[in-house]
């Protein structure tokens, strides 16, 4: 990860209760999983929105279609934007507004956008099993399991501002220790000497 493109933009202010899923729609990215676990928070009346940027081939279309449905189906409409695809250029933007940013693919490979996403000082919630160990458990959900999700981001949303700017700075630098193009670079002169 380019952690000097990948930063927190401290000119943003980052939405309360604000998550951001970054992705090709696809049932492999599991958002239908995401979507279950808002209307969990829903009829807790836990306050939240979901900004989902990404789009979706034409293979997908019907699980996107079945997406919408589910929102509709769930009075969701008010709390789910779809922006589609977005340039490059505004990735940071788009991390540096939410505070928490949603991965529920399952584990097997490590989704870059996590990273990015931690360099940019989002807090984050994933199901990878790639991550337990590096990074406090608070943020790691059982695989497939929306209560225990839903149940995290509760938590999470909680913390107090000082305890999520502490995650929020650890996170980057794990990122920039573990994952960035400065580490890599030491790795491959070490290789090579």
């Amino acid at each position: 990860v380019d952690t000097d493109f990948f930063k927190n933009n401290h000119s943003i202010v980052k939405k309360k209760n604000s998550l951001l899923f970054l992705g090709r729609i696809s049932p492999v990215k599991c958002l239908d999983l995401l979507i279950e676990t808002l209307i969990i928070l829903k009829n807790r009346n836990i306050n939240f929105s979901l900004t989902v940027v990404g789009g979706y081939l034409d293979k997908d279309k019907n699980y996107f279609e079945s997406l919408q449905k589910i929102i509709k189906e769930n009075q969701l409409d008010d709390k789910i934007d779809f922006l589609g695809s977005v340039p490059y250029k505004k990735i940071v933007s788009l991390y540096s507004s939410h505070e928490i940013f949603v991965n529920f693919t399952p584990s097997g490979s490590m989704d870059k956008t996590i990273f990015e996403a931690m360099a940019c000082e989002s807090l984050i919630l994933a199901s990878n099993r790639g991550l337990i160990g590096q990074i406090d458990n608070l943020f790691i959900f059982k695989e497939g399991n929306i209560n225990d999700a839903a149940n995290h981001l509760i938590k999470i949303f909680s913390l107090k501002e000082e305890e999520k700017n502490n995650y929020s700075q650890k996170m980057r630098l794990f990122v920039q220790n573990n994952h960035s193009l400065d580490f890599l670079m030491e790795k491959i002169i070490k290789i090579l000497q």
